[in-house]
């Protein structure tokens, strides 16, 4: 009976011993899931943050493309009229001439 006994309290300190290894292992794997609950949290924060910032950058992009295209049809429609007007001086100095001319070949034949 007694080593009967014995075998027993050895085989208790056996389970109790691969219990407590696995006991362990679980809290290490807990720790290390905690861990990683930690830093995809992070990450995804950071992608959050990101996205943010991406959708800012954007958003100035292209009300910063919408005034450039406003400044430059505004300067086409500028740029158009100041070419109307040398035109129009341009012909009013041509009719000029031509009278001088007219005048200048009378003054000659005269």
């Amino acid at each position: 009976a007694q080593v009967e006994m014995n075998n027993l309290a050895v085989l208790l300190e056996e389970k109790t011993a691969s219990y407590k290894s696995v006991e362990s292992e679980l809290e290490s794997s807990n720790q290390r899931q905690q861990t990683l609950e930690v830093e995809l949290s992070t990450t995804q924060k950071e992608l959050n943050d990101l996205r943010s910032q991406l959708e800012e950058k954007t958003a100035l992009h292209e009300a910063t493309s919408t005034e450039i295209s406003a400044t430059l049809e505004k300067e086409r429609a500028t740029a158009s009229q100041r070419q109307q007007e040398v035109e129009s001086k341009l012909a009013s100095a041509q009719v000029e001439m031509n009278n001088l001319a007219v005048l200048l070949e009378e003054k000659t034949a005269s």
